[in-house]
């Protein structure tokens, strides 16, 4: 498998692609044991959807052996771009960063637009080297839902000034 999707990789590659956007590569590798995860016993610290928050994802998230899974990718990739969707909290994208160029603040796209919130969940971010920023994906409501017009306006005015790479979901 890994094979067929580094030769996928490398198809685009040759006709022009600049890289990729990785979707979800926090849950690239399953338990070997394929162990069911268990009831959750606390909540996630990022939002989840109903049913995928009643499991604590221990077999199926974040395993210890990404790395091999994520070098592969690189390996294909060689210099060009990849982008992770690492949905966990910012202190635990670092180890992806050491395989993909930029990973997704997930805490700044769940951000309220309060000062103090705002300043906490930055800080924490750009601590890391390769933070992308995104305040809309295609799996939680958009930023001008969330927000309001007026507010959203704000939010879009400090997406695009913070440090680093900006990315905008137009779905």
């Amino acid at each position: 498998v890994a094979r067929a999707i580094q030769d996928a990789m490398r198809f685009w590659l040759d006709r022009g692609a600049d890289g990729f956007r990785l979707d979800a590569i926090d849950r690239l590798v399953k338990d070997a044991e394929l162990r069911d995860d268990p009831p959750a016993r606390t909540p996630f610290e990022l939002p989840l959807h109903e049913e995928y928050a009643e499991l604590e994802h221990l077999y199926s998230v974040n395993s210890p052996d990404i790395g091999e899974a994520l070098a592969a990718l690189r390996e294909a990739a060689g210099d060009d771009l990849l982008v992770g969707e690492v949905y966990l909290p910012t202190r635990d994208v670092a180890p992806y960063l050491d395989y993909v160029d930029m990973a997704f603040s997930f805490e700044m796209l769940h951000a309220r637009l309060e000062a103090n919130h705002l300043r906490g969940v930055i800080g924490a971010a750009t601590e890391l080297d390769g933070i992308a920023w995104v305040v809309s994906n295609h799996d939680f409501r958009r930023m001008a839902s969330r927000y309001g017009e007026e507010k959203a306006r704000a939010a879009a005015l400090l997406l695009l000034t913070l440090p680093g790479a900006a990315f905008i979901y137009q779905g």
